[in-house]
This record gives C-alpha cells, sequence and structure tokens, in this order.
C-alpha cells in the first residue's frame, strides 16, 4: 500500500513539473513570438517612416524646383527678352564692326533664352507625364550635347514599360544628379547611359571616361549627391552602387522595381 502511494505520489510530482516545463517553454515561446512581432512592427514603422520622409523630401524638392522654373521663365526669361527687342531696335550700318557685334549679341542672346527653356523645362517634373522617362531623359541629353563639354549617350533595351510618375520622376532625378556629379568631379567627356526593361524591373547604369573615385567605402560618403542617389534608390526599394571601370572612369548601377 505504502509503495503504491509512493509510486503515485512520485507519478504525480512528475507530471506536475512536466506540466510546468510545457508551461514554461509555452509561454517562452509566447513571449517570443510577441516579441518577435513587436520587433517586426517597429522595424515596418521605421521603414514606412523613413520612406514618407524620403516622399516628403522628394515632393519639396520638387516644389523648389517648379518655383525656380517659374521664376527663371516669369523674370529672367522676360527680361532676357526685352533686352533682345531692344537690340533688335538697334540699326548700325551693314556690314560694321558694330553691326557684326549688335548680330553676335542677338545669337548670343537668343541661345541663352532657348538654354534657359530647357533648363526650365528640366527642373519642371510636369515634362514626364506628357513625355514619359525616355523621351524627357533623351531631351535632356541634347541640352547638355549643345554645351559641347560632355558627350552623352542614350541606350535603351527591352519593352518599355510605363511608370507611376512619382518614381519615374525620382529616377529622372537620379539620372541628373549622376550627370551632374560626372560634370563637376570626373573630368569626363564621354557618358553612355544604358536603361534596361527586364519584366518589372529597371536597371540603370551611367558610366564615364573620367578619373574615378576611391574606395566603395570612400564613394558612401563622398558628397550629398552620391549620398542622395543611395537614399532615392532605397526609397524606390531598390539598390545603387557606384564603382570603378576597369580601365577609366566611373559606373553608377541603379536597380528598381519598375511598380509595385
Amino acid at each position: 500500500m505504502n509503495q503504491l502511494l509512493i509510486s503515485l505520489f512520485i507519478t504525480g510530482a512528475v507530471s506536475v513539473l512536466v506540466f510546468i516545463f510545457l508551461l514554461l517553454i509555452a509561454i517562452t515561446l509566447q513571449f517570443r513570438k510577441k516579441h518577435s512581432w513587436f520587433h517586426f512592427s517597429m522595424q515596418s514603422f521605421l521603414n514606412n517612416f523613413k520612406k514618407q520622409l524620403l516622399h516628403a523630401e522628394v515632393r519639396a524638392q520638387e516644389a523648389v524646383f517648379r518655383m525656380i522654373a517659374r521664376e527663371i521663365h516669369d523674370n529672367i526669361g522676360l527680361t532676357l527678352t526685352t533686352i533682345k527687342l531692344f537690340l533688335h531696335r538697334l540699326k548700325p550700318v551693314r556690314g560694321s564692326e558694330e553691326a557684326n557685334c549688335l548680330n553676335g549679341s542677338r545669337r548670343m542672346l537668343s541661345k541663352v533664352i532657348e538654354q534657359l527653356r530647357h533648363i526650365c523645362r528640366s527642373m519642371n517634373g510636369d515634362v514626364l507625364e506628357d513625355q514619359g522617362l525616355v523621351n524627357a531623359l533623351q531631351q535632356e541629353i541634347e541640352r547638355i550635347n549643345e554645351l559641347d563639354q560632355l558627350k552623352i549617350a542614350l541606350h535603351v533595351e527591352g519593352e518599355q514599360v510605363n511608370f507611376e510618375s512619382t518614381r519615374e520622376l525620382v529616377v529622372l532625378r537620379m539620372i541628373q544628379e549622376s550627370i551632374n556629379n560626372t560634370i563637376k568631379h570626373a573630368k569626363a567627356r564621354i557618358v553612355d547611359i544604358h536603361l534596361r526593361f527586364t519584366g518589372n524591373r529597371l536597371h540603370l547604369e551611367v558610366s564615364d571616361d573620367g578619373i574615378g573615385i576611391g574606395s566603395p567605402q570612400e564613394s558612401k560618403t563622398k558628397g550629398s549627391g552620391l549620398i542622395n542617389l543611395y537614399k532615392r534608390a532605397e526609397m524606390l526599394q531598390g539598390c545603387c552602387t557606384v564603382s570603378n571601370n576597369a580601365l577609366s572612369g566611373t559606373t553608377v548601377a541603379i536597380s528598381i522595381p519598375i511598380n509595385q
């Protein structure tokens, strides 16, 4: 009888210990699950906050660009056009030195006015809604090539896919930023821009024949231009790399999903 009671007591004690052990495991798993969910929720919140912050930054920049474009068009453009009209009222003797200088001034002024118009269109993102990314980019390239300081060629592969307008605008600004960095730092003569559409993804490369950059670590901290490229690629849930070419120059490679 005593042995039976002892056996029952031991069995009960073991059962209680097993129950407590299983209960602790369940509590631990539940805690980890909640902790994991909390961590995931916080990470999602931070990612969404960063994206919204970057979107707000882009919208603010575009508002400034549009304001500057209007000021150039309405004030500077009008002033230059008025000067041009005044020059046309002058009537120097045909073939004289004054006439040659005046005609040269008129031509230069006309060229400046046309360049300002191109700059206004480039700064105004509405041009994308009318012409699309490739056509707007081609116009930007033609404007820069006219300056005869840099030779830019555009190569498009694959079937072109329509972007959401905000994403197209960010891509255009990234290309403009890459070209601007090349003009300011690379001492390059030739730039090749490759747009490759593959399914729902755009692969973009901007390569030049300039002096190159430092190490990849240095490129991530070198100036606001490159930092803007990394941030905008991240905003589009893509990736951006900046590297030296095999012989000379730099390549900016960007890969982003087209639509989400």
